[in-house]
């Protein structure tokens, strides 16, 4: 029996490319952020912005991290989907 390597957690964390020098931004050290989650102990997948499309489907939580633009049909996707799970 062979193990798989990675497992899918419901909770994904994409940290975003980080922006050009000398634009104002209001985060830094984005990738710190792995730290602090391993510190706290939370078990989550880390995400990247171009393998976004095949995880989204199977996240239940996504945490961005970072001030990068995202294109339109992201942020479509991203709150189609949020509107779908919203409670309440």
């Amino acid at each position: 029996m062979r193990l798989k390597k990675t497992i899918d957690w419901p909770v994904g964390v994409c940290v975003l490319p980080d922006l050009p020098v000398n634009q104002a931004r209001t985060s830094a050290h984005n990738d710190y952020v792995h730290e602090i989650l391993k510190h706290a102990g939370l078990c989550y997948s880390a995400v990247s912005l171009i393998g976004l499309s095949e995880s989204l489907p199977g996240l239940s939580v996504l945490v961005t991290v970072g001030d990068a633009e995202l294109d339109p049909i992201w942020r479509s996707k991203l709150r189609t989907g949020s509107e779908k799970e919203a409670c309440g």
